[in-house]
């Protein structure tokens, strides 16, 4: 994957990260609500997974997942990495083709 074209500042990625750890969220067990987006993704957009991740400084969680026999990946092999660490326009995943 190639590098963001504008990486997100140090003070960016340190208030993510502390506004992701104020959510108390990081590895709590699974939830029906979550469980239930992700089935509605994976119907609405016809695929065969669908997840909601949330990325720390060094792995990608799974709150859900559709797909998948994992829970977890290294950041390094995050699918959202390049979208997490980029601001402008190539927010969005569709981008990225």
């Amino acid at each position: 994957m190639t590098s963001p074209a504008h990486p997100r500042s140090q003070v960016e990625s340190d208030v993510r990260l502390a506004v992701l750890r104020g959510y108390d969220i990081l590895d709590t067990p699974p939830e029906k609500a979550f469980d239930d987006i992700v089935e509605a993704a994976s119907v609405f957009c016809d695929v065969p997974i669908a997840l909601v991740s949330l990325v720390d400084e060094d792995h990608q969680w799974f709150k859900a997942c559709l797909g998948l026999n994992v829970s977890q990946t290294p950041v390094d092999q995050a699918v959202c990495r390049r979208e997490q660490r980029s601001d402008g326009a190539d927010r969005s995943l569709a981008s990225l083709d």
